[in-house]
């Protein structure tokens, strides 16, 4: 969709019966959509980035309250 909108904002066909308000309200919303796009690609590697961070200190607490417990020193 965004290659798309990239085409038709890059190439104006002359024949087309669109004036220029036409043409920038289609680079605006071609603009928009982009930025939104980029963000929410963002905003899913910052959440799994987030989870990968939040599981391995969830995992290096453990580990350590393992270490430190009288069970725990048996298995080592």
């Amino acid at each position: 969709m965004l290659s798309a909108m990239q085409v038709m904002v890059s190439i104006p066909d002359p024949g087309l019966a669109l004036d220029d308000s036409g043409w920038r309200a289609i680079r605006q919303a071609s603009w928009g959509t982009s930025v939104v796009a980029i963000m929410l690609v963002l905003l899913v590697w910052c959440l799994y980035l987030g989870g990968v961070g939040c599981l391995l200190l969830a995992q290096f607490v453990f580990s350590v309250r393992q270490l430190r417990s009288p069970i725990g020193h048996r298995y080592v």
